[in-house]
């Protein structure tokens, strides 16, 4: 039995350090969302002329993300929508282009 007490305290160990890189990366990736809506906030706000969505690219400049890590931010957070057009590798916020329409089939 005394073999059990190392792999259990290993095993521990193991499974809290799990634990603090899974909160620290969400606390990351949390900063990294609010960064990104402040920008949009701040520059694309459709007021004035002003434009309502960003592209991705435009985006990853300006807060120091990657193309990748910035789609995959967007498409998770709740406050921001995809445009579906022309252009459909841009993000705006809702608040300002407006919730998503269905159209229905009758």
């Amino acid at each position: 039995m005394e073999w059990l007490w190392p792999v259990l305290v290993t095993a521990g160990l193991g499974v809290a350090g799990a634990g603090i890189l899974w909160v620290s990366r969400a606390a990351t990736r949390s900063k990294q969302r609010d960064r990104i809506v402040e920008f949009l906030e701040a520059n694309y706000s459709g007021k004035g002329g002003a434009p309502q969505y960003a592209s991705v690219r435009m985006i990853s400049t300006k807060c120091n993300l990657t193309e990748e890590e910035v789609r995959s931010l967007c498409s998770r957070e709740k406050r921001m929508r995809r445009s579906v057009g022309e252009q459909p590798d841009m993000w705006g916020l809702i608040s300002v282009v407006g919730p998503a329409t269905v159209r229905r089939r009758d």
